[in-house]
């Protein structure tokens, strides 16, 4: 057998929200450390808590179809520049991650079958989580996430209230 891999990664299922939640170190840069091992190792905690649910559940395989699947990038707050430390995934370690998920048919990645989300938000660590539900959960889902970060007054509206007070 193939040697585990999988340290770094956690992987739950909440069996009554149909909620699979994986958490795993930062996606990083192409050219970082990580990069070349995150899609591996979720490849091989994927595989592990894919033979470990059809063992407690007679074979049944778990599925999600069509899928909702939200990567929600957390920054530590505390550190200098955090704001400047924040990566652009590219397609190409999103697509690498993606992939090593797909990889065990958990989802279908074709267009008709998923929806893709990413954010991000500030936090004590860094890392990254995943998120997937069911399409008909993904409400649930949403009302659950943190959109702080995205609170924030936009230009346009700071333009706008600041005219107001002129006014």
């Amino acid at each position: 057998p193939a040697p585990d891999i999988s340290a770094g990664i956690s992987i739950s299922f909440d069996e009554k929200k149909q909620h699979l939640h994986i958490e795993m170190p930062s996606i990083l840069p192409v050219d970082g450390t990580m990069a070349a091992f995150l899609p591996g190792k979720i490849q091989c905690a994927m595989e592990k808590f894919i033979r470990k649910h059809q063992e407690t559940h007679d074979g049944k395989i778990l599925r999600f179809s069509p899928a909702f699947v939200v990567f929600t990038h957390h920054y530590n707050r505390k550190k200098r520049n955090v704001s400047i430390s924040m990566t652009d995934y590219d397609n190409t370690e999103f697509s690498a991650v993606l992939n090593a998920l797909h990889y065990t048919r958990i989802f279908n990645d074709d267009p008709t079958s998923i929806i893709l989300m990413q954010s991000a938000v500030f936090g004590r660590r860094d890392y990254t989580e995943v998120n997937i539900v069911p399409v008909l959960r993904k409400k649930e889902l949403l009302q659950s996430m943190d959109f702080s970060l995205y609170r924030r007054k936009t230009t346009i509206e700071k333009t706008q209230e600041k005219q107001r007070q002129e006014a």
